[in-house]
């Protein structure tokens, strides 16, 4: 069973203030689907040049969001 997320506190000495951190990545990049990368290269492309191609991130391919939803790990 791979561990889906970390949550721990980080104290900050002297401050009197602490951080929450969540980390719901991969540690380790060979872990992460092929098809989770694919699905980056997309939004990478339609974030570049999304200006000069008129695309915004709701012209994301339904594939994609379909693979994001499936890989989901909270519901917001």
């Amino acid at each position: 069973d791979i561990e889906t997320y970390t949550l721990f506190t980080n104290y900050c000495y002297g401050t009197g203030n602490s951080d929450l951190i969540l980390n719901v990545g991969y540690t380790d990049p060979d872990d992460v689907p092929y098809d989770l990368k694919l699905v980056a290269e997309e939004i990478i492309d339609i974030l570049y040049y999304g200006k000069e191609t008129g695309k915004t991130m709701a012209d994301l391919s339904p594939m994609s969001m379909d693979i994001l939803n499936s890989n989901k790990r909270f519901i917001l």
